[in-house]
């Protein structure tokens, strides 16, 4: 199949769940045989076109930050997504208008709207117009997370949930320790963001002793957390870090304290280092990893409950090494990105026929 690919940011993938998701999946088809091109935009030094390990690149120059890179974006899908492909794929907002193709497929990564600090309210209100009525043009959807997929099969029935994969591979391998610290280290990668409780994270944090958060990541709130870093010995931010696997494999403890997500790769990628987790009791988890059994779960917004969580598994090695232990095995099984890449093609096929 000759595949086009709109809504990743970049190619190789920095810090952010669609530009993992796309990249993991593009090399995995590949191998398969399957012709892919990707449209992303434009970094610093990087040629406007180039193909690696059979995936087609295109780069196009877009101005940095948002909403101007998504408006630029979205014009250079309407001018470059022609040429007879078998598939249009999109994902994140410039892959939304992809509609006008066919035959056309969505991958949805989460509903924005529901982030509702992210956005002013008429944008939130027009971003839920707008899915209901684009869903409806799509010859098929895939889901990530339970919840998005609930919303989007009212709206199309022809959806289906496939959850994020993850490369074992990267997170198996032996690297050296990147942590300088002695005392216990919690991680911490993602967006800067509030709905990923980053503010709640480092309140946790800040009168600690016996552990170091470590923070990897950029986004609107970056400031604020170089600012409370600067001034915390008990918190380092990293910012922006190209090879993250020996941090997950490091690392004593990985938290994610969203409030909302779609299906977020970090938590597979702790997952696969055998780094145990604490994570929000939110939809993106519920009915896919059982509390004390493969993570430990608590309230969004409860940092007293986090750090609990957290204080547990510091501290009860055994717990910490049977939960890590299953959540590995489990990954393993159910979460490779050849078993998803595969899952993804055969829903490309039922749309092609």
């Amino acid at each position: 199949m000759k595949i086009l690919i709109i809504g990743s940011r970049n190619f190789p993938p920095g810090v952010g769940g669609i530009e993992r998701y796309v990249f993991e999946f593009s090399r995995a088809a590949a191998s398969l045989g399957h012709e892919i091109t990707l449209l992303v935009q434009s970094g610093d030094g990087e040629p406007k076109y180039e193909k690696k390990g059979g995936v087609e690149i295109i780069r196009c120059d877009v101005p940095s930050g948002k909403p101007m890179d998504r408006i630029f974006m979205i014009l250079h899908t309407f001018l470059k997504s022609s040429g007879g492909y078998d598939i249009y794929w999109g994902h994140g907002t410039p892959g939304m208008v992809l509609f006008q193709r066919k035959p056309y497929v969505f991958t949805i990564h989460g509903f924005g709207y529901l982030r509702e600090e992210d956005r002013h309210p008429v944008v939130n209100n027009f971003m839920r117009w707008w899915y209901s009525w684009m869903l409806k043009k799509t010859d098929a959807n895939i889901a990530v997370d339970r919840q998005s997929y609930d919303i989007a099969k009212e709206i199309n029935p022809d959806t289906h949930l496939i959850h994020n994969g993850i490369n074992l591979r990267r997170f198996t391998r032996e690297c050296a320790d990147p942590y300088s610290h002695q005392r216990n280290n919690v991680l911490f990668v993602g967006r800067l963001i509030e709905s990923k409780g980053i503010l709640d994270l480092m309140e946790g944090f800040s009168s600690r002793e016996d552990a170091v958060l470590h923070i990897i990541g950029s986004g609107p709130l970056k400031d604020r957390v170089e600012e409370v870093a600067a001034s915390d010995p008990n918190i380092i931010y990293h910012g922006e870090v190209d090879e993250v696997e020996c941090y997950f494999k490091h690392a004593d403890v990985y938290v994610l304290p969203s409030y909302f997500e779609g299906f977020p790769t970090t938590v597979l990628e702790a997952m696969a280092s055998g780094t145990p987790t604490a994570v929000s009791d939110i939809s993106a988890f519920k009915g896919t990893f059982r509390d004390r059994r493969e993570t430990l779960f608590f309230q969004p917004g409860d940092v007293t409950g986090m750090m609990k969580c957290v204080d547990e598994l510091l501290h009860d090695k055994k717990l910490a090494k049977d939960i890590s232990g299953r959540a590995f095995a489990r990954v393993k099984k159910e979460y490779s990105w050849e078993a998803q890449t595969k899952k993804i093609l055969k829903v490309f096929e039922e749309v092609i026929r």
